[in-house]
């Protein structure tokens, strides 16, 4: 792909850094997690305080 004459996901140095620019601006990225997984969640940070 990187040979090809068609580059779909290269983008201009301008443009790359706009666009981090806004990554770094915005909040940071959270993520929500089912009942049932909270759970474990808590237990594998306990255990990873442990060992």
């Amino acid at each position: 792909m990187a040979k090809g004459d068609v580059k779909p996901f290269m983008m201009s140095v301008e443009k790359a850094v706009d666009h981090l620019e806004r990554c770094i601006s915005r909040k940071p990225a959270c993520y929500t997690a089912p009942g049932i997984v909270i759970p474990l969640i808590k237990f594998r940070k306990l255990m990873l305080k442990i060992g």
